[in-house]
């Protein structure tokens, strides 16, 4: 198959689906014998107002990933996928991350959207990172088992490439969940009852804070007020990458629901789960 080049593509506030989409393009650039280019992370909503149309060439391998957020895509860049990308029937490869819990409907839900925008979905994987909730959660991932799999997967693709001269004929992996997109997980608390944290935002420690406003600046959905870092004005949707990117490890939570979440999730999710891959 000819394959041109290879495009990373993802949404990731902290960092963590780039580093998985970013290492399997480089890993196949290599076995292919074919650039890849600059990742195209539409994070920022500064990038994503930028644009009202993505068409992507019929050669051009894609790797294409999102968080896992309550088991499904996150909701508020779901529009955007669906509005701006066009595939032209390019040969792609869907990811999703997922902090230890479960990736429920997350990658059968971004393999089907991106079907529906005419790309060619031949492999698809959820690999486990660090839950952005708690540093308790995965802290070691990934881990050898999942290098072992990610080079697993990486092969596989390349070895499905090679198997035809014509994408067409590739059939798309079936995963776990048989192509069926479930509800949004609904977050249980401590005692097993729903916590109900939809509304809660990061609140500041103003002896720390230095209002540097990196947190404005990487908010996915400018919550965060450029003139008042301490005020989020807007929709949060509990990314993380206020928290994560901090210099001065100012912000965090206090919603006595969410926190009650996380101890849930640190009591019920510390065993190690699997990474999954699909081809």
């Amino acid at each position: 198959m000819n394959i041109s080049k290879i495009l990373p593509i993802c949404f990731s506030p902290t960092g963590q689906t780039k580093h998985a989409v970013c290492e399997i393009s480089q890993q196949l650039s290599m076995l292919l014998q074919v650039p890849h280019l600059e990742c195209f992370d539409f994070s920022l909503p500064a990038l994503r107002q930028k644009y009202q149309m993505i068409s992507i060439s019929s050669t051009t391998l894609v790797v294409f990933g999102c968080p896992t957020y309550a088991g499904r895509i996150p909701n508020k860049i779901l529009p955007f996928i669906q509005t701006i990308f066009r595939g032209n029937h390019c040969p792609t490869i869907t990811i999703v991350t997922f902090g230890n819990r479960n990736f429920d409907s997350s990658l059968t839900e971004l393999s089907l959207l991106l079907l529906q925008r005419k790309f060619h979905v031949l492999g698809a994987s959820a690999w486990v990172y660090p839950h952005v909730f708690s540093e308790k959660i995965a802290a070691n991932r990934p881990n050898a088992d999942d290098v072992l799999l990610k080079k697993q997967f990486i092969n596989a693709v390349y070895d499905k490439l090679n198997s035809t001269k014509d994408c067409s004929e590739l059939l798309p992996p079936v995963i776990c969940d048989n192509q069926e997109v479930k509800p949004y997980y609904i977050p249980l608390d401590i005692n097993g009852n729903p916590a109900a944290f939809l509304k809660a935002k990061p609140v500041t420690n103003t002896e720390k804070c230095t209002k540097c406003n990196i947190c404005a600046n990487i908010c996915p959905m400018e919550a965060v007020s450029r003139d008042n870092p301490m005020d989020i004005q807007g929709i949060c949707i509990k990314c993380h990458a206020c928290i994560a990117k901090c210099p001065q490890h100012a912000k965090y939570f206090e919603d006595k629901n969410f926190l009650s979440h996380v101890s849930m999730l640190e009591k019920y999710y510390s065993a190690p789960a699997k990474s999954e891959i699909y081809v």
